[in-house]
């Protein structure tokens, strides 16, 4: 909370001092957990104790004058002050009809809403069946509210500014001002100094003409000019710019504690230094062991990899598809355990793992795109690549920091650069490629949601860089598969030739390459990493495939 704090802090607010920065982080957080200890009071008692806590209201009267009869209210609630309390006031003199995002454990949903009931507010769910009730409510000249700072899904939203940012909003509340031309009006419960209450204010959304409607960006400029007011009372803690537009850098990006990742990072090089000993087949009798713990354990790998091929092999019977999650497992487990071998073994030694090498003509015709999916072993392709050409790879970073390093570490020593997932970024990689350099990525990794496009990958609509059209229409390279598959006692490297039409749109092809993909992958589907999240992000109103 901290760290998301200061980071939106920093954005919103440049032109404070280090130490200003500092103390509205401090500030922020302290505010955050008054909100929290507050919670008990607006939730467990009487709705009168709860009111009587609020010594004045702010905008009232006001707004009672110039609403005209019969006219609905949105009241644009954000994350200001205590968000709960005002459930109450709203509730007693407006009753108000709120919308709310459930909380994703069923148990903790229950007990909140069942709290919030005692507001004299009433709750319904951000759904169509939702958006529905309000929108008659509306009509019926009736007051709503909704929380104009919450994230919405990307498809339902559009970027505006907001603090100077451009942050993904809703267009929900613009919408159905404009359907019932009922008035907005931002309202907030503010914090009173030494304890001495609350005090409602309550500002109607200035347009700027009588008749001018409100939009996103007013609307932004509403809850901001509020913000302003108390930026200590605001929920700094929230990730409001999480969603980035195509080829902005990614925010957020906080790496563990320089103690635990200098402890991860030496556990993992001592393992992975082990297991660089063996030879591969002793490597492959102790996958058998891993595999056992990992079905043992049944954990997120192995419910992700049974999810991955129910879907894709669905019309195989369910004794073919364990069959098929047995060897993917097994397959996966001599993957990490060979990964110390081929990341130190010296190079003699590594080529000793290559029993064949085809397709090498098609790297030596200029520059080139190889695509290296999670098939077989990609680190022997890696290093291959690195020890023969000039090679730059296209990095989306891991997760975990220590891994991310070691992986950093390892890309340097095999001479590969790295270049993240930015539009800027991108631009280097086209000089690069119009340099004769070759240029690695993954095929199949999720890109966001607004740099790729929904292609079918098995029959299901998988999300797909829009990076790699881009840089093979900007180029003209020669687009490769780089594939390592398993054979004992070593590896078959394969740089098989992709065809494609730099003629054509982005989405036939992306299609004609998940085409050819899909191909390889069939005849070779036990040496595919099925744990991976493939179909994580789903096309509007899709089904959510990963909800264990």
């Amino acid at each position: 909370m901290a760290r998301v704090s200061r980071e939106n802090i920093d954005l919103c607010y440049p032109q404070l001092s280090e130490k200003q920065k500092r103390d509205l982080t401090r500030r922020s957080l302290r505010e955050t957990g008054k909100t929290a200890m507050e919670s008990a009071l607006a939730w467990g008692s009487p709705s009168t104790t709860c009111l009587q806590s609020i010594v004045s209201v702010e905008g009232k009267a006001e707004l009672d004058e110039r609403r005209v009869a019969g006219q609905g209210i949105i009241f644009v609630i954000p994350h200001l002050g205590n968000w709960e309390l005002i459930n109450h006031f709203l509730g007693s003199h407006y009753a108000l009809t709120h919308m709310y995002l459930p909380n994703r454990s069923p148990v903790i949903d229950d007990f909140i809403q069942a709290c919030r009931s005692r507001t004299g507010t009433t709750f319904v769910t951000a759904d169509v069946s939702g958006i529905r009730t309000q929108l008659q409510i509306l009509k019926r000249g009736g007051a709503i509210g909704a929380m104009p700072d919450q994230e919405p899904d990307v498809d339902t939203g559009v970027f505006a500014r907001f603090f100077g940012q451009r942050a993904l909003t809703s267009r929900l509340i613009p919408g159905l001002a404009s359907r019932t031309g009922a008035i907005c009006v931002v309202a907030y419960c503010k914090r009173l100094e030494k304890s001495a209450g609350f005090k409602v204010i309550l500002n109607q959304v200035d347009t700027g003409l009588p008749e001018e409607p409100v939009t996103i960006q007013t609307l932004n400029d509403a809850v901001e000019n509020a913000v302003r007011q108390v930026p200590e009372q605001y929920l700094w803690s929230y990730k409001r710019f999480r969603t980035r537009e195509d080829g902005d850098k990614e925010l957020y990006q906080f790496p563990d504690h320089p103690v635990r990742v200098m402890g991860e990072k030496a556990i993992i090089s001592i393992l992975l230094r082990i297991a660089a000993v063996p030879n591969l087949a002793t490597l492959h009798l102790l996958s058998a062991s891993l595999a056992a713990y990992f079905s043992l354990i049944r954990g997120k790998h192995l419910k992700v990899t049974s999810r991955n091929v129910s879907i894709c092999y669905a019309r195989q019977d369910d004794v073919e598809r364990q069959h098929l999650i047995k060897r993917s497992v097994r397959e996966f487990s001599k993957t990490i355990l060979e990964t110390g071998r081929i990341w130190y073994c010296n190079d003699d030694r590594f080529y000793s793992l290559l029993l064949s090498v085809e397709g090498l003509e098609n790297m030596i015709e200029g520059s080139a795109i190889v695509m290296t999916p999670p098939l077989g072993n990609r680190e022997v392709v890696m290093r291959y690549l690195g020890q023969g050409f000039k090679v730059t790879e296209y990095y989306h970073p891991n997760k975990t920091t220590s891994i991310d390093q070691l992986i950093r570490q390892q890309r340097c020593s095999m001479g590969i650069a790295l270049l993240d997932h930015t539009k800027r970024c991108r631009l280097e990689l086209l000089q690069r490629l119009g340099d004769g350099e070759v240029v690695t990525l993954c095929p199949d990794q999720q890109p966001r949601l607004r740099s790729g496009a929904f292609v079918p990958f098995f029959k299901v609509d998988a999300l797909t860089t829009l990076a790699l059209p881009y840089l093979l229409r900007e180029s003209h390279a020669a687009l490769v598969f780089g594939i390592a598959l398993r054979e004992d006692p070593g590896f078959r490297l394969y740089l098989h030739r992709c065809d494609y039409n730099a003629a054509a749109d982005d989405k036939t092809m992306l299609l004609n390459i998940n085409q050819q993909f899909e191909e390889i992958v069939s005849a070779n589907c036990d040496q595919y990493r099925w744990s991976d999240k493939r179909f994580n992000i789903r096309p509007k109103g899709g089904k959510k495939l990963y909800r264990f």
